[in-house]
């Protein structure tokens, strides 16, 4: 995942319903989610799989119930 104020992001955790956005790109982003999921989830984590592949078991678990 990309940075945040020189931070690098490794997990994130957003709503499934994206109400923030405009009209457009609202039906946009919520047909992409229901094409993926075929449902409109509560919450969607996105998770860095390149820090994934090297963290040990309790970072992945830190991180897991960080975002949850």
């Amino acid at each position: 995942m990309g940075g945040r104020h020189g931070r690098r992001v490794v997990g994130q955790a957003e709503r499934g319903d994206p109400a923030a956005m405009g009209k457009w790109a609202r039906a946009r982003a919520a047909l992409q989610v229901w094409e993926w999921f075929r449902a409109i989830p509560d919450f969607i984590l996105t998770f860095d799989a390149s820090y994934a592949s090297i963290c040990s078991d309790a970072q992945w678990c830190a991180l897991c119930e960080h975002e949850l």
